[in-house]
């Protein structure tokens, strides 16, 4: 697959977002459901998929998925966003079924989630999430929900004045800010992401997003807020967050702000990173891709026990 074009890089500039249609062929979607539900089967098998399944790992845990990280048609994408010299910093994941209120809510997945005159809004956000989504969410509930442009800085005029007086007391903004998010949440319905099966959706971590969207079997096209697709009855959704299957992964380019992001989340991921496959095979795998590994601490792979062939 061929780099973005210049009028995509644009679109993802100004919307945060781009989908990527037909990536991966019927035959190779397939095989990646089949894997799933073998896994599910094998690890999961007593647990509903009425459920969120998070899969221990990432991709690179499990024989039948392991390629996807590192396949060029993600590294081009990524490529044309954050440029050559990418980093992979562990996060990827493998996820199956859930749609359910639990999942929605939308957020950003940066360090200064709410507070907009955080670091992380200084100049670019170099974070980017990669979502391979197993399903025709151009019809179904279960997919990907967006506040389109959210990730780009706001109040510039403000973040002048202020933080030139208020540097080290920055913090003091955060309540205001998240009040005005939770009032903006009551009439934002946002955008449904009509993702179907072999697309490649892409996002900056800046960007509000919420998991398992509501479509109505009546009126599928409306994105309503969050609040109200919590509240309706299960007879009037569209369903399709049961099935729901996607494979996620995560590039940066180097930088404090990848710096602030790995040091912010250590205490929260360090269990999952234990038990991610981290070990010769990937760092061999990465040279030939020119991808740079960046561990986010010592103990991660320490969990994890190849499978038997």
């Amino acid at each position: 697959m061929p780099k973005l074009s210049s009028e995509e890089i644009r679109r993802f500039e100004k919307e945060g977002f781009i989908i990527v249609r037909n990536a991966y062929s019927d035959k190779e979607t397939e095989s990646f459901k089949n894997a799933i539900l073998k896994l599910k089967a094998e690890l999961y098998s007593a647990q509903s998929t009425s459920k969120p399944i998070a899969f221990k790992g990432s991709p690179f845990n499990y024989d039948e998925l392991e390629r996807v990280p590192f396949d060029d048609r993600i590294l081009d994408i990524a490529k044309s966003l954050l440029g050559d010299s990418l980093v992979y910093f562990g996060d990827s994941s493998v996820n199956m079924g859930g749609g359910g209120a639990s999942q929605r809510g939308f957020h950003r997945d940066c360090v200064n989630r709410f507070n907009l005159f955080g670091p992380d809004w200084d100049a670019d956000y170099p974070l980017l999430r990669i979502g391979i989504y197993l399903g025709d969410f151009s019809v179904n509930s279960g997919g990907l929900k967006i506040i389109p442009g959210s990730h780009r800085p706001r109040f510039s005029f403000l973040r002048r004045i202020f933080l030139r007086s208020l540097k080290h007391q920055i913090r003091i903004f955060s309540l205001p800010f998240d009040w005005l998010r939770r009032c903006l949440s009551i009439f934002q319905g946002g955008y449904n992401i009509p993702s179907r099966t072999g697309d490649i959706v892409a996002w900056s971590f800046r960007l509000l997003h919420s998991a398992g969207n509501v479509r109505l079997k009546r009126w599928s096209t409306w994105s309503l807020p969050v609040w109200i697709e919590n509240a309706l009855p299960k007879s009037w959704i569209q369903p399709g967050g049961e099935q729901r299957m996607v494979m996620f992964v995560a590039f940066a380019a180097d930088g404090p702000h990848l710096d602030r992001y790995l040091a912010t989340r250590r205490p929260s991921d360090l269990e999952w990173w234990k038990t991610i496959r981290w070990d010769g095979v990937i760092e061999q795998w990465a040279r030939e891709k020119g991808i740079r590994l960046r561990k986010p601490d010592p103990a991660v792979g320490e969990l994890f026990k190849p499978r038997n062939k």
